[in-house]
């Protein structure tokens, strides 16, 4: 296969050097079809074929269900998987072999088809849903393009820096937009790339990966989480650091940061206030301004000589962490160690979790933060703003509280 446009000479030296002889596309090599352009239906016909032949050669009239349904799972549904492996087919092939495979476990009766008395996705689940254990032909496909992302992702192949200069010269691959003209290999790719991303994320060991666009917090690409304009900054993580430390000057002055309030308030047995608190906290992390709160809050308990006391969050990784379940992020281990300390300090305490909607009060506290420019303390309900107030006041009444969710209107 050569270009349309080369020279006779330049296949003349092809042919000397290697021995290969020149054929139109398409050509099929080690069982798989290759061509140019857009994959057809009529490239993958000698699969179809291969799968009848191999039907019609047994005897379906004596097999049990069971006989067909190890027949299908262990002959005829590994037959595609090689081309799979290499090449994506037309959806068409996929549901033809599909229905090749029901006819066959239904089977015939005078040259008609029996009644499919379930469909073929019904008959993919396992044993212990109702089903027989046979795969989709759709998602084994898809599960290979999903491992031809990852190897293109994670190792250093032939392929994969072809694809990389040629299309992602400039840009990551994860920033990087499909344009009209590009391969349909490359096209597919494209579209599998956010499922397949939410499943790969990075160890930090010399620092090769990208800064911005691989995952290598846990919490998806950090371009994501800033309005500047990433696509073609390719700075890796090892750009941030010096002698195998961070460089907290450079962390602190590019990466992406959010206004960080705090709210909390604290109360009796009774339900009644005895003090409560509006903070602004500058910039950081959700999970850093959760720490922050609590050691706020925590910080004035202590002043007031308090020592009974229940830390209710509405962050369970917060709880987590407080109580070792997990490790919490380096970013905020020197807050969570304070927050251990003052915890010391009370004969009881305990750090438990309450849902939002049982915490709208210290929610609209840490809300109303971001209106001012210094902590205020309230020690009565008058002084507390508006919302906190009224959410304080339905809290008393043991009025229920419901999260609000925010819906598009359909225009």
């Amino acid at each position: 296969m050569l270009h349309s446009n080369s020279f006779k000479t330049t296949g003349d030296r092809i042919r000397k050097l290697t021995g290969f002889h020149k054929k139109e596309a398409p050509i099929t090599y080690l069982g798989c079809p290759i061509t140019t352009g857009r994959q057809k239906i009529i490239h993958f016909s000698d699969l179809i074929n291969k799968i009848v032949n191999k039907i019609t050669g047994w005897q379906s009239k004596i097999l049990s269900y069971g006989g067909k349904a190890t027949l299908i799972k262990h002959v005829l549904q590994s037959m595609p998987i090689h081309i799979l492996s290499a090449a994506s087919p037309p959806s068409t092939i996929l549901k033809q072999i599909q229905g090749i495979l029901a006819d066959f476990f239904w089977g015939w009766r005078n040259d008609k088809k029996k009644y499919h008395w379930s469909s073929w996705k019904n008959l993919s689940f396992p044993y212990e849903e109702g089903g027989i254990g046979v795969r989709l032909m759709k998602d084994v496909c898809q599960a290979f393009q999903f491992k031809q992302w990852w190897t293109f992702r994670s190792k250093q192949t032939l392929w994969g820096d072809f694809l990389r200069s040629k299309y992602c010269q400039r840009s990551n691959p994860i920033s990087k937009k499909w344009d009209t003209g590009e391969s349909q290999n490359w096209r597919l790719m494209m579209r599998n790339r956010a499922e397949a991303e939410k499943h790969i994320q990075w160890k930090i060991n010399s620092g090769d990966c990208s800064f911005w666009w691989d995952n290598w917090l846990g919490v998806g690409p950090l371009a994501y989480y800033t309005t500047e304009s990433n696509r073609f900054n390719n700075e890796k993580v090892a750009d941030f650091m010096e002698d195998g430390q961070w460089n907290m000057g450079k962390v602190i002055q590019f990466a992406p940061h959010g206004d960080m309030g705090a709210g909390g308030i604290l109360r009796n047995n009774k339900g009644d206030i005895i003090f409560a608190f509006s903070a602004p906290l500058g910039q950081g992390t959700n999970n850093h301004a959760e720490v922050e709160a609590a050691n706020f809050g925590l910080t004035w308990c202590a002043q007031l000589k308090y020592d009974n006391l229940i830390l209710e969050v509405d962050s369970q990784l917060l709880v987590d962490w407080f109580r070792n379940k997990t490790a919490a992020p380096w970013t905020i281990s020197s807050q969570m160690q304070k927050l251990h300390q003052l915890a010391t300090q009370f004969t009881h305490f305990r750090c438990i979790h309450t849902v939002r909607e049982a915490n709208f009060v210290a929610d609209s506290l840490s809300k109303h933060s971001h209106q001012i420019s210094n902590p205020q303390v309230y020690f009565n309900i008058t002084q507390l703003p508006k919302l906190a107030a009224a959410f304080f006041q339905q809290d008393l009444a043991g009025m229920a509280s419901f999260r609000r969710r925010k819906l598009k209107r359909i225009k």
